[in-house]
């Protein structure tokens, strides 16, 4: 397969590689778990979450050509 451009991602504990790059020791994508299962009414609140440009720092990717 080829892919115009990818970056390096760290799979978390219930993450599972999909594809990693041409040495085989990066992980370029993968797939995550789920439950399907619908939260009980009331229990699920929006939350409001504030990105500031100083947050949005350690979520860039400097390896990546575009930075993200």
């Amino acid at each position: 397969m080829t892919i115009a451009c990818s970056s390096v991602l760290v799979p978390g504990p219930k993450d599972y590689p999909l594809y990693h790059d041409s040495t085989n020791t990066q992980v370029l994508s993968a797939v995550a778990t789920i439950h399907a299962t619908p939260l009980p009414l009331g229990l699920a609140q929006p939350a409001r979450v504030v990105v500031s440009p100083q947050s949005l720092h350690p979520l860039l990717n400097p390896g990546s050509a575009t930075g993200y």
